[in-house]
């Protein structure tokens, strides 16, 4: 059901700024493109923005829908949608790439250490030697200051939805509730509950350099090449598979 909302609830987000960012970054190391996989991949803007500019584009995401809504957005340009379901804690692909994205805060979805490791894992596993692995993640001053006891309640395509957030302290994670129902069917109702860890930035640097294949090249305040620190409001992590790493 969130998934016919998903790209309502996401038009805040600037994707050209976006792209404009990991266009910089991808440039500088593979100027003539490749192959790339980002997981996580939603409905697909992104990847419809990367497969334009000449990439190789893979899209992995959880939910069906999610695919199905991404796979008619690239097929809408006449591109093969290579799209397929898998869970970043436990994926692997037959062929590496040469990048793997993880953007909007979606690694925040691995909820404790391991899941983080085992995702850094597969990360390594699927890249080439070289290979840049590119995420990034909200603190919890974005949570405190941004979705603390925040409150939404609309109307989009055809549904009517409640979203509700709120920051643990104790836990450091963050959850976004849903109540949606049909516009035409208010009865029904359908209850949905997403929940995110706020790691600190040192202990996701520890991880990712713990024995995962990756390698840390820089941690960068919100679309700059500032470092980025516990006062940033999102924090991107660029980390390279170590050439003579194996799995």
């Amino acid at each position: 059901m969130i998934a016919g909302l998903y790209d309502y609830l996401m038009r805040h987000v600037d994707y050209q700024r976006w792209f404009d960012y990991l266009d910089r970054i991808l440039s500088a190391r593979f100027p003539h493109g490749g192959r790339l996989l980002e997981i996580a991949c939603g409905t697909g803007i992104m990847l419809e923005k990367l497969s334009r500019a000449g990439w190789q584009a893979f899209g992995m995401d959880k939910s069906e829908r999610m695919l199905e809504i991404a796979r008619d957005r690239l097929e809408s340009f006449d591109h093969e949608a290579l799209l397929f379901a898998g869970d970043m804690r436990n994926f692997c692909l037959r062929e590496q790439v040469d990048v793997v994205l993880c953007l909007y805060d979606s690694i925040n979805y691995c909820l404790d250490e391991a899941e983080l490791a085992a995702t850094f894992r597969n990360v390594a596993a699927a890249l080439r030697p070289g290979g840049l692995f590119i995420f990034d993640v909200v603190t919890r001053r974005n949570c405190r200051y941004h979705f603390y006891e925040f409150y939404e309640r609309d109307t989009a395509n055809g549904l009517d939805y409640i979203r509700k957030a709120y920051f643990d302290y104790a836990t450091s994670v963050q959850t976004n509730s849903f109540i949606v129902c049909q516009s035409d069917n208010p009865d029904e109702r359908f209850e949905e509950e997403h929940h995110q860890k706020i790691y600190r930035l040192q202990t996701l640097k520890k991880i990712l350099q713990s024995g995962t294949g990756l390698g840390l090249v820089g941690v960068y305040d919100g679309f700059s090449r500032r470092p980025g620190n516990e006062r940033s409001n999102r924090v991107h992590f660029i980390a390279e598979k170590n050439e003579n790493h194996s799995l």
